[in-house]
């Protein structure tokens, strides 16, 4: 796991509040690159985190994101490189004792993340895989909010086993759902890909 430097994901999303659907990809490159496209070709949406900085794709190219979306750009870095961050210890992590969600029994833990508010990822103590990761945001003026995302269909690319099936919510709000069809490990990832 911890010799993994770089993941290709791509597949389809459903966005539940819009109805929409369409193709999905993301470029994750360790440390702290990352840019996934989401219907780039229905006028979607594409970011870019490289480190602490983030940009958007806006209608005249790429605009620096505000704090609060770098904060989401970097959680979501964090989440996407578990397990390989547990494997080389890039965060530091602390318990936080037993939680049942849904039917399964969990352990919490949590990570110090740079830049972002403290993640909780909750590890099924029977499988020891990871079923659900969250974070609680400021929301500029609307109170705080708290981001989640569960892990699903869990199959193995090179020998470490990958969701390929993300559920995204807002609260209890159900966002978006991310069925990925191919998932790719430590090939060469332009870094174009990565600049705005």
């Amino acid at each position: 796991m911890a010799k993994i430097r770089s993941v290709k994901a791509t597949g389809h999303i459903v966005e539940f509040m819009t109805g929409n659907g369409g193709a999905y990809a993301r470029y994750l490159e360790r440390p702290g690159k990352l840019r996934i496209e989401i219907m780039p070709g229905q006028e979607g949406e594409v970011r870019i985190l490289d480190g602490g900085h983030g940009w958007q794709l806006g209608r005249s190219g790429f605009e620096a994101s505000n704090p609060v979306m770098v904060q989401s750009m970097v959680y979501q870095y964090c989440y996407l490189d578990l397990p390989m961050g547990f494997a080389d210890r890039s965060y530091p992590v602390s318990f936080g004792g037993l939680h049942k969600l849904g039917n399964r029994e969990t352990y919490q833990l949590n990570l110090r993340l740079k830049n972002a508010p403290e993640l909780h990822v909750f590890v099924d103590t029977k499988s020891r895989l990871i079923v659900r990761v969250s974070s609680s945001f400021a929301m500029g003026g609307m109170g705080v909010g708290e981001l989640s995302t569960e892990y699903g269909d869990f199959r193995a690319v090179d020998g470490v086993l990958f969701p390929h099936r993300l559920t995204n919510y807002a609260g209890d709000v159900k966002l978006s759902e991310i069925d990925l069809s191919e998932i790719s490990v430590n090939g060469k990832i332009p870094a174009s890909l990565f600049a705005p």
